[in-house]
């Protein structure tokens, strides 16, 4: 399970079921998952479009795409111009300002049971 960082609210909201992890060529490194775009206040989640995001921070590289396809093709295309070392800082930063995602402490919880 994922969990998106919801930026008005100042929390992290756990993503639908529906979200599932991708891999990205050149960041092997990195874990992103693509999911409903969170739409509202309220922890509600469309059901019309895609997000591709980022799992340590929760934060979106693309946003409300038509198909998964297009919301990994174009977070793909646009990571390619970004230097690894940009996004590790980006994610340090993030980590820093809002902690990180619920799903490390979620997912340390289940490997020790």
């Amino acid at each position: 399970m994922f969990y998106v960082y919801d930026y008005r609210n100042k929390k992290y909201e756990l993503c639908p079921a529906s979200s599932r992890s991708v891999f990205i060529k050149g960041y092997e490194g990195f874990v992103f998952f693509v999911h409903r775009p969170l739409i509202s206040d309220d922890g509600i989640f469309g059901t019309e479009r895609w997000t591709l995001s980022e799992v340590t921070t929760g934060g979106a590289i693309v946003y409300s795409e038509d198909t998964k396809h297009d919301a990994i093709s174009i977070a793909s295309e646009y990571l390619r111009n970004k230097p690894l070392s940009k996004l590790r800082n980006i994610i340090e930063e993030h980590v820093k300002k809002h902690g990180i995602s619920p799903y490390f402490s979620n997912a340390t919880s289940k490997e020790n049971n």
